[in-house]
This record gives C-alpha cells, sequence and structure tokens, in this order.
C-alpha cells in the first residue's frame, strides 16, 4: 500500500527531479516507510513512490522496482500473487523478491494486458517499457485504488491524490458541471462521466479501465472488464450457499496474507460480523482486534451488538468515542486528504476509527465495504426487486411485499408512491407528469439562477433501473459504490492504514451476479445469501439483525450551533460566487462542503 506519481515531458525537464519529490512529498502520510525516484536516462520521464511496507518488508521490494526493461510505481495489493508467481515460475521467472510488486510487473512482461484478467486485488499502477517507450496504467475493477491524472499539450501526469498534482502548479480550478450536480442533486460523483472531477483538467481513470501511451503520446482509455447481470446459474439455494461461503473463506484468507499486523473495522451488522466470523473460524489461533467507531446516543452505538459477539468469539475489541466538536476541529484535516466533498458526518466517525487502529499499531484493517452494493444490503434495492419480480408474478411480488413487513416493516421501505409505482406504473407515471408543473423540479430552491441556465442541459444522475442486477450494476460501477471507496482510502492513508474488502473480490462477485435475484433478497430479507450463509457462522441476533447502522454519526450533529455559524458563512461565499441566491435552502453541510471546495 502506497502513493504513487509521475511525470512524463514531451521534452527533456532539468527540473524533472524536484517536481517528483513536490509531488511525493505531498503524499508522504500514504508511504511513511520509504520513498524511492526513477528518472529516464532522457530526463523526460520519471516515477515517484512513498512506500508503506506490508509484504516483503526488504529493501529489495523498495519501488519504484525495474524489471528488464519495466519500470513500475505500484499501489495496492495482489492478494492472489503466491498463485501467480506460481505460475510464473513453472515458466521460468525467476524473482529476486518476495514482493507482489515484482509477480506484478513480471506478470506483465510475460502477459502484457491480459495479465489483467487474473489479478484478484486492489491497485493502480504505472508501467514504463524503457524499450518501446510505452505508458501502460491499469485501475483495479472496482476502483478501491485511486488514480489521477492530466494530460496536455506538455506533459502526462499522474498521483494517488490531486494533491501531488497541484505541488507541480496544476491549476486548483473548480469543474462547474461538477458543483452544479453536487448543489443540484447532491452527488459527489457524475455517473455519467467517470473521468470527471471537482477540478478542472484533473481526471480519474475509472474503475476497471486501463490507459496506454504510445511512444508518440496517443492516449488511449479502455475498459477491460464488466459484470454479466442476466442471472445465469440454476444451482440451487443451498448450493449456492455453499458456493458463497467457500468464496468468502478464499477471500479473506487471501486478505489476511500479511507481513504485519492484521485487525478489522467492527460496526455490529452482518458484513463486518461476517468477516470477523470467517477470520476467526479459518485462523482461530489468532489475536486478533477489532476497531469500533461508538456513540453515547443508543440511537446510533453499537456497544449491544460487540457484547453479542464476545459472547460468541474471542477477540480484542478498541472503541472510540467520536463527538460533536471533532466536526469543527477535524474538518478542515479531514477535506484536505478528501478532496472533494463527502456525504456526511459519517466519515469522521470512520477517520476516527482508522486513528484508533494507528494508535494500536495495526497497519491492515480488513472491512465489509461492498457487501451491500454486491449482495443487496440497501433497503432500496427492494424496489427494483419487487419490479422485476412483477413482470414474471404478480401474486409472488404481493407475497414477497407481505415478507417484507413481517421482517422489516413495509412502511419503512416501500411508500405509498413506491406501491403505486410498482402495480400500476403507467398510472404513476400520468400523475407524476400532471402534478410536476406545480411540483416544480426543486432544483431553482438551491440555485441561482444563472448558474442553473449554465447547465439546464446537465443530465439528471438518477439512473431509474427494473432488475435487481442491472441496479446493483450501476451502485458498483456508475454511482454508489465508487465514492465510499474513496473516501475509505483517503481515510484509511491519512493515518498510514490499509483497508482490505473481502466481499470486492471479483470471483465473489461475479458469481453473486449469476445468481437469481431470489437468492440477494429472498423471503423478505436483503442480503439473503450472506444471511443464510452465515446462520452458523454468527450469532442469530446479527445474522437477521433488521436495523442498519454502520458507521453513521448523530444528525443533530449538523444543526448545532458551531455548525450552523460555519454553514452560514459558507452560504455567504456561495452568494457571492453567483452558485445559490440569498434565499437558498441548501443544507448545512452541503454547503460547508461546496465552500471547502472553492478554498
Amino acid at each position: 500500500m502506497c502513493g504513487i506519481a509521475g511525470i512524463w515531458f514531451k521534452e527533456r525537464d532539468d527540473q524533472l527531479r524536484s517536481k517528483l519529490q513536490a509531488m511525493t512529498d505531498s503524499i508522504a502520510h500514504r508511504g511513511p516507510d520509504g520513498e524511492g525516484h526513477w528518472l529516464s536516462s532522457e530526463f523526460n520521464i520519471g516515477f515517484g513512490h512513498r512506500r508503506l511496507s506490508i509484504i516483503d518488508l526488504s529493501e529489495s521490494a523498495a519501488q519504484p522496482m525495474q524489471f528488464e526493461d519495466l519500470v513500475i510505481t505500484y499501489n495496492g495489493e495482489i492478494y492472489n500473487y503466491v498463485e501467480i508467481k506460481k505460475e510464473l515460475e513453472s515458466i521460468g521467472v525467476v524473482f529476486s523478491t518476495q514482493s507482489d510488486t515484482e509477480v506484478l510487473i513480471a506478470g506483465y512482461k510475460t502477459w502484457g494486458k491480459a495479465f489483467l484478467q487474473k489479478l484478484d486485488g486492489m491497485f493502480a499502477f504505472a508501467i514504463y517499457d524503457k524499450s518501446t517507450k510505452e505508458l501502460f496504467c491499469a485501475r483495479d475493477r472496482f476502483g478501491e485504488k485511486p488514480f489521477y491524472f492530466i494530460n496536455d499539450n506538455q506533459r502526462f501526469a499522474f498521483a494517488s491524490e490531486m494533491k501531488a498534482l497541484f505541488a507541480i502548479g496544476v491549476e486548483r480550478s473548480v469543474d462547474s458541471e461538477m458543483m452544479f450536480y453536487y448543489l443540484a442533486y447532491d452527488v459527489v460523483e457524475n455517473p455519467h462521466d467517470k473521468q470527471q472531477t471537482f477540478y478542472k483538467n484533473i481526471k480519474s481513470l475509472p474503475a476497471a479501465h486501463y490507459l496506454h501511451i504510445d511512444q508518440y503520446g496517443n492516449q488511449n482509455i479502455t475498459q477491460y472488464w464488466d459484470l454479466d447481470v442476466s442471472n445465469q446459474s440454476l444451482l440451487s439455494l443451498d448450493d449456492a450457499t455453499d458456493r458463497f461461503r467457500e468464496l468468502l473463506d478464499i477471500s479473506v484468507t487471501r486478505r489476511m496474507r500479511s507481513d504485519v499486523k492484521v485487525g478489522s473495522s467492527l460496526s455490529g451488522g452482518i458484513d463486518s460480523s461476517s468477516i470477523l466470523g470467517t477470520i476467526l473460524t479459518l485462523f482461530p489461533e489468532s489475536h486478533f482486534s477489532t476497531f469500533t467507531a461508538r456513540f453515547n446516543d443508543e440511537n446510533y452505538d453499537e456497544g449491544k451488538f460487540i457484547e453479542i459477539l464476545h459472547r460468541s468469539f474471542e477477540f480484542k475489541s478498541y472503541n472510540c468515542f467520536p463527538h460533536f466538536d471533532q466536526i469543527i476541529n477535524e474538518l478542515d484535516k479531514v477535506f484536505y486528504h478528501q478532496e472533494e466533498p463527502f456525504g456526511s458526518t459519517s466519515i469522521i466517525a470512520q477517520w476516527e476509527v482508522m486513528k484508533l487502529a494507528k494508535q494500536h499499531d495495526t497497519i491492515v484493517l480488513l472491512d465489509g465495504q461492498g457487501a451491500d452494493e454486491t449482495l443487496g444490503g440497501y433497503f432500496k434495492y427492494f424496489l427494483p426487486y419487487l419490479y422485476e419480480m412483477r413482470k414474471t408474478s404478480r401474486s409472488k411480488m404481493n407475497n414477497e411485499l407481505m415478507l417484507i413487513e413481517e421482517n422489516l416493516g413495509l412502511s419503512d421501505i416501500v411508500s405509498k408512491g413506491d406501491r403505486l409505482r410498482m402495480k400500476a406504473p403507467s398510472l404513476y407515471d400520468k400523475i407524476g407528469k400532471a402534478t410536476r408543473k406545480f411540483r416544480g423540479t426543486g432544483l431553482g430552491d438551491n440555485l441561482n439562477d444563472e448558474f442553473s441556465r449554465n447547465h439546464i442541459h446537465a443530465e439528471s444522475p438518477f439512473l431509474r433501473k427494473t432488475t435487481l442486477n442491472s441496479f446493483l450494476h450501476d451502485e458498483i460501477f456508475a454511482y454508489g459504490l465508487g465514492k465510499l471507496l474513496r473516501f475509505s482510502d483517503r481515510n484509511a492513508m491519512a493515518h498510514s492504514r490499509e483497508v482490505r474488502l473481502p466481499y470486492l473480490s471479483h470471483e465473489m462477485v461475479e458469481f453473486v451476479f449469476s445468481l437469481p435475484s431470489e437468492y440477494k433478497m429472498g423471503n423478505g430479507w436483503n442480503k439473503y445469501l450472506l444471511r443464510k450463509s452465515m446462520e452458523q457462522r454468527i450469532p442469530k441476533e446479527i445474522c437477521y439483525r433488521k436495523d442498519k447502522k454502520g458507521f453513521q454519526a448523530p444528525k443533530d450533529w449538523l444543526s448545532k450551533g458551531q455548525v450552523n455559524e460555519l454553514a452560514e458563512d459558507s452560504r455567504q461565499l456561495l452568494i457571492s460566487e453567483k452558485y445559490i441566491d440569498a434565499d437558498s435552502k441548501l443544507n448545512n453541510w452541503q454547503s460547508i462542503m461546496a465552500a471547502k471546495v472553492l478554498g
């Protein structure tokens, strides 16, 4: 786990070394254990690296690393590097380190871009071929590791964080369209353009894509992996449950590979509890530690569920208690690392968990992120699932509605309007069209008229899908999972911690997508497959827990005095910059985040 940077100039630049140094200095928090730089003999291309040592702690594994005529700078972990290394050794490749970095560069040398299909991991890397003078960059399938870049008339530059690009003089200029999307729709990514960021000229390489630049400077970005949404499997539920548990065990086992201390973040929900139960089932002798954000407000506190887990497993739990003052005290620091708006104060709670892990010398944390978006965890997923069911059997849909009411409480999940939309979609659309002229779009309530008119043709970010798999696909690749992975990466790396996500094994996700929708959201339960697979592994009170909290912070934090004052100052800035009008109803958090973007 590290920070990477690089620059490729069209002509020689004698300041190349100092520019690389400025880039890696700006992301030193991502790799406090070492730094390295490589410069070409022509002084037109160079790589930088900050190292957080996790696999092969020796100096021989330092980066940038050279392998024959290739040079690599790499951030992430290849969890199946042991298996790939054996395959490469069987065809004669000789290794000089125990690192996954050398496996990555040797694999690329052997198989080229096709090597990406073999990787189970999180990664962002750049490889320069000195013989062909070509650059190959890639980002992992789900976008766990970041890769930002610029490409103008003079240079191509990339880094793990945007601040490294700002360090070499890239202008911190706000992208007006992204600000429109955020202020109008409260979204922090553009689902129609995954390269777009809040800053002009700075792009993000989308998840599951690679970037290639040839010797003439021609750039090409290509998607190398996608999910099939067609539900092809004919397995029984019992067989699917057994196979899912087997794949989860493989994923957890690979993500436990480390030469440093491993723990986990724990919320008390089924996702993180299942990871803990799997770890302690597979590694019963491990002296394992967990890290949890707790609150004095019982509406948000997870303590009673942690105690339930303690009755079943032996592990050491550490707790932090985030408090209101940290919004004010930590906000600038958190935004500095996040670089773009983030969802809520829950990100500050997550920040405190990473700080807690650092205090207890635990470098690697396994975490439950990704389970919701791949297994159907959010209650909103019931709607596309029920739409899908309605197409084949209204009686089955009505029975499912009854089971949802019985298990989870229908009124909290499916509104009267949603039920009308499912049972009579044409009537729902007619009513919507008839009332829209009285309700308006809602956008004008927050925005300056001129600013709004400038973006009148911007496409709505909300995508309407009517099958569960297609909805989950968009959550993974268009909008949903990506922002959460960004929040997690920045919070962890700010404290030089590494987060590993067992639910984002691509083999496991491909398998889940092949299954019928009722395996994911069956019998009135969300995440039904996970619940079924964990029945004998974690306590029933958690396996069939009905509520969902995660790292939520109390909502009343956003209406307290100091936050109100900060929000009002932020609104005044947004008014002066002509983003919103004086009577705007923009909420406190959006106001604060948007002002932070403006600097």
